[in-house]
């Protein structure tokens, strides 16, 4: 059997911290290693406890939420760090995505989001809310720093820009596979050879990417 996926839980309410450990604990892949109800603390555990997956609130006390994010990667870089909140703001979202977490979740959602969420990023996936999306392209479109690379729609071919606006639709590989007629390693592959090509170094890197350019289209 394969190790489970060591979760921490940094959440400063104890009744929420209960109702994850009841529903991740309970999962025959995952098991709670560590909680805390502050960023100080959580750093504190990190080392002794060394998590897969951190999942962390935005409105703690003490050290913010995007400050703790960055120390928890520069203390454990392999950590994934899946924030789960009641803000649903683009400004919330950019925040935490600039602080280099690896997902994004309200607590809103079903309970089975959040386990696919946890194994989402444990795989190596970047994990944004589908219902964010909308979100995070007008945060993106609105930012007074963000400008357009120049050159960039003959970078990538036709397929590779295919799968990209699947993956930003906030679709798993899995999924973009089954909806494209492809093998998941094909799309993973797809997704490496476009990191490579424009030296970008995660998923949500691609996105904000696309979304600089004007790649990805929404409603509205």
């Amino acid at each position: 059997m394969s190790e489970k996926i060591r979760v921490m839980l940094i959440e400063d309410h104890e009744m929420v911290r209960a109702g994850f450990q009841m529903l991740l604990g309970a999962q025959p892949d995952m098991e709670i290693v560590a909680e805390a109800d502050s960023g100080d603390k959580a750093l504190a555990l990190l080392e002794s406890h060394r998590p897969d997956v951190a999942l962390l609130d935005i409105s703690m006390h003490g050290l913010g939420a995007a400050e703790t994010a960055r120390a928890l990667k520069r203390q454990l870089p392999r950590v994934r760090i899946l924030v789960v909140t009641i803000h649903a703001s683009k400004e919330y979202l950019l925040e935490m995505l600039d602080a280099g977490v690896d997902g994004y979740l309200p607590k809103r959602a079903a309970a089975e989001e959040l386990v696919s969420a946890v194994r989402s990023v444990h795989a190596g996936n970047s994990y944004i809310y589908p219902g964010l999306v909308d979100a995070l392209v007008e945060g993106y479109r609105t930012r007074t720093d963000g400008t357009k690379p120049e050159g960039v729609s003959r970078e990538l071919t036709p397929r590779q820009l295919q799968v990209l606006r699947l993956i930003a639709d906030g679709l798993t590989s899995q999924k973009a596979a089954d909806q494209l007629g492809l093998s998941v390693r094909t799309i993973d592959r797809h997704i490496e050879n476009m990191m490579k090509r424009l030296e970008l170094h995660s998923r949500i890197e691609l996105v904000r990417y696309a979304i600089r350019v004007g790649w990805i289209e929404t409603g509205g």
